[in-house]
């Protein structure tokens, strides 16, 4: 044959020829890699004895036909959910999310930075839009939003309360001062609406108070009433003629079982008629009842507390 080379060695021959359009190897194996053998021989080779793999980051897994498939220990693809015990960013290095403006690093040793171009959101969000959380906006005001609101309260203790234009008596019973109300007795008092206050929640307004009689005595029952408004602190409003006033009526209540045992009537102001920093000014009063019997001692006011839910720190800069 033409322009043919061939190599005889005991029948394991090398076959070259340009006039065909093979090249023909006796006894390598199929669809194989070649090497040379410890005597220079050539033989058969499969991939996987010349690609090793590294533990934990790339797998060399052999395919039994001479091939190989390389894989890493868990998907990283961009919709995977990897895991790691441990991730460590380089000194600048973040760690973003759907943006450059959303998300960790830490500015300097010892400190963990967020950021977040809306806000900060810390609660209930693993299933979607959280409903309780506190919320920290771009420029770090905070925010308490659902239950990681709080409540909180202030006294206005019995000395506080002024004499209205029938004023009650000052009584003092162990090392307790207040006030004994007559009907139509009143007190006066403010208080500003403070700035930690959640004006979407109403505030609650509430009377702590004794009597010296056993409710038995006469089935005695009392009525209180506040009479309150709201005035801005803005020069907009006429603080004896504001826009926003009402009245809390307790209704009738029975007087305690035990005399002088300390008992608590509730009311509330609207949420929909206050703003945080409103000067409140109130006219607390005993009033006839709707139904029953007077008891034949006067009770007596010792505090009013007001109560209201907290959202934030305070007033924003």
């Amino acid at each position: 044959m033409a322009n043919l080379f061939h190599v005889d060695r005991d029948n394991d021959t090398i076959t070259l020829g340009v006039a065909t359009t093979t090249v023909g190897l006796t006894p390598a194996t199929a669809s194989r890699l070649l090497s040379t053998d410890g005597s220079k021989d050539l033989v058969s080779t499969d991939l996987a004895s010349w690609v090793a793999q590294t533990a934990n980051q790339v797998l060399v897994a052999d395919d039994a036909d001479g091939t190989i498939t390389l894989s890493t220990p868990q998907d990283i693809h961009t919709g995977a959910t990897p895991t790691f015990a441990g991730l460590i960013l380089s000194t600048a290095g973040k760690l973003t999310l759907r943006d450059s403006a959303i998300g960790v690093y830490s500015q300097a040793d010892t400190f963990l930075d967020l950021f977040a171009d809306g806000a900060i959101r810390i609660g209930d969000s693993s299933a979607g839009a959280p409903t309780n959380y506190t919320n920290f906006a771009a420029d770090g005001e905070l925010t308490l939003v659902g239950t990681a609101r709080v409540t909180n309260e202030f006294a206005i203790n019995a000395i506080s309360l002024a004499p209205g234009a029938t004023g009650p008596d000052a009584v003092i019973l162990g090392n307790s001062i207040g006030y004994s109300y007559d009907i139509n007795d009143d007190s006066v008092m403010n208080f500003k609406v403070p700035y930690d206050c959640d004006t979407s929640e109403d505030i609650k307004i509430e009377i702590y108070w004794y009597i010296n009689e056993a409710y038995a005595t006469n089935s005695g029952e009392v009525q209180w009433r506040a009479q309150w408004s709201a005035c801005p602190a803005d020069a907009s409003e006429a603080i004896d003629a504001p826009t926003h006033t009402g009245t809390i009526d307790f209704g009738d209540q029975d007087i305690p079982a035990t005399a002088k045992f300390l008992t608590e009537k509730s009311g509330v102001i609207s949420a929909a008629s206050v703003s945080d920093g409103d000067f409140i000014s109130m006219t607390i009063d005993r009033v006839a009842l709707d139904d029953g019997s007077d008891p034949t001692a006067d009770p007596v006011i010792v505090q009013i507390e007001v109560e209201y839910t907290k959202n934030k720190l305070g007033k924003a800069t």
